[in-house]
């Protein structure tokens, strides 16, 4: 069964270009890549976070809902672990504050992305 997600979180899933590997920066529990995975938006993700806390509990999600082969996860501080060519979008949700990028602009060095917010 698909998670729900929140309106918040169902905002920023519907940002997401289908077929794209997704990064999620900052992904605490890690809901939306496992709600887009679920509904066939992505086929993968990497799920980073700065904390071992969250990044426990989205591991913990990920497996409970089967999907720890499509979906990894990453202790990160920010884009730090992301290898260029690793992900085709990139979303970054952090508290009040929700940045989106996915293309061929080069704003984050070694990674190709265009500013979509």
């Amino acid at each position: 069964m698909a998670i729900r997600l929140s309106n918040r979180l169902s905002a920023l899933a519907s940002l997401v270009s289908k077929g794209h590997r997704l990064a999620d920066i900052g992904t605490d529990h890690g809901y939306i890549p496992i709600y887009l995975c679920q509904t066939g938006i992505i086929p993968s993700a990497i799920a980073m976070d700065i904390g071992k806390g969250p990044l426990q509990q989205a591991t913990a999600h990920i497996k409970q809902q089967g999907l720890s082969s499509r979906i990894r996860t990453r202790l990160s501080d920010g884009l730090t672990a992301l290898q260029p060519g690793e992900a085709g979008t990139i979303m970054i949700a952090h508290l009040h504050r929700y940045g989106w990028w996915s293309g061929d602009e080069d704003i984050i060095p070694g990674h190709t992305c265009t500013d979509r917010q």
